[in-house]
This record gives C-alpha cells, sequence and structure tokens, in this order.
C-alpha cells in the first residue's frame, strides 16, 4: 500500500494503483491532456472511499509508501482503463484539438 497526497489529502490504495495513477498523471502532463479517473482508496480513518483525481499538466501528485496491512481496495476496473488510455495516448502521433477542422488550419495549400 501507498499513501497518495492530492490537493493536501492523503489516501491509502494499493502499489499498483498508486504507480499506475502517477505513471499516467505525468503520461498526460507530457501530452498536455487531462482526465479523472475515480479510485477507490482508504481515508485516514480506514474507511473505503472512492476519491476522483483530476490529471494533468501542473497538479501535484505523490505517493509515498507505508507498512499498512490493509487490505487494498480493489481497482481492478480503474486500472485497466488507465492502462487502456495510457496506450491510446502513447500511440497517438499527433495532436490535433477535437473540434479542428481542415478550415481551422486556413488554406494549407498557400504554405
Amino acid at each position: 500500500m501507498k499513501h497518495v497526497t492530492y490537493a493536501q489529502k492523503s489516501l491509502l490504495m494499493g502499489d499498483d494503483m498508486a504507480d499506475a495513477l502517477l505513471a499516467y498523471a505525468a503520461l498526460l502532463a507530457d501530452a498536455g491532456s487531462a482526465d479523472s479517473v475515480q479510485v477507490k482508496s482508504l481515508g485516514i480513518d480506514g474507511e473505503e472511499v472512492v476519491a476522483t483525481f483530476v490529471l494533468g499538466n501542473g497538479i501535484d501528485l505523490m505517493a509515498e509508501t507505508t507498512r499498512s496491512q490493509l487490505p487494498e481496495p480493489d481497482n481492478s476496473a480503474t486500472l485497466q482503463y488507465i492502462r487502456d488510455r495510457s496506450e491510446a495516448v502513447n500511440n497517438v502521433e499527433t495532436h490535433v484539438p477535437v473540434a479542428a477542422t481542415p478550415s481551422d488550419f486556413g488554406d494549407l495549400d498557400d504554405a
């Protein structure tokens, strides 16, 4: 388990989830993109909570190890989402705004 600190709040989650969350956040920041993910975590009182993380450039996020013996919350669906989205971001060759049309870029033949 790892403590993940976000917006001055610390939550516990499994190592794989914490590592994937940080890697995905770095990937999104590098790509100039953003996303939000919901992660099952343990709050300061040991109760399971669902935390929504907004990930992107300029967002502080960190994880640190812990010796907690509490069972890890099941985040298998979120882990798969992050892995799928990370693969998609890595496979994009160029980033074009979603609303962009050829007319948004002017007459490319004049270049």
